[in-house]
């Protein structure tokens, strides 16, 4: 399956959900905002919606700093 995250391409051997790809690229959910072929889900959704061939997805961290 052909995915674009963060506008590259990658490929992925089984469809995911959004909380596998996170766990995949070592991602906290609570740290970061995904946006679904521009739309937000609502983070408690991640478990069930699975990625679908040519999905578009941005995912964005938060950063602390100061």
């Amino acid at each position: 399956m052909q995915i674009e995250v963060n506008g590259k391409s990658q490929y992925y051997s089984e469809a995911l959900t959004l909380d596998e790809l996170l766990s995949q690229h070592h991602l906290n959910k609570s740290m970061v905002v995904i946006e679904l072929n521009q739309t937000v889900p609502d983070k408690g959704q991640y478990g069930q919606i699975r990625i679908a061939e040519g999905d578009s997805l941005e995912i964005v961290k938060f950063m602390g700093g100061g």
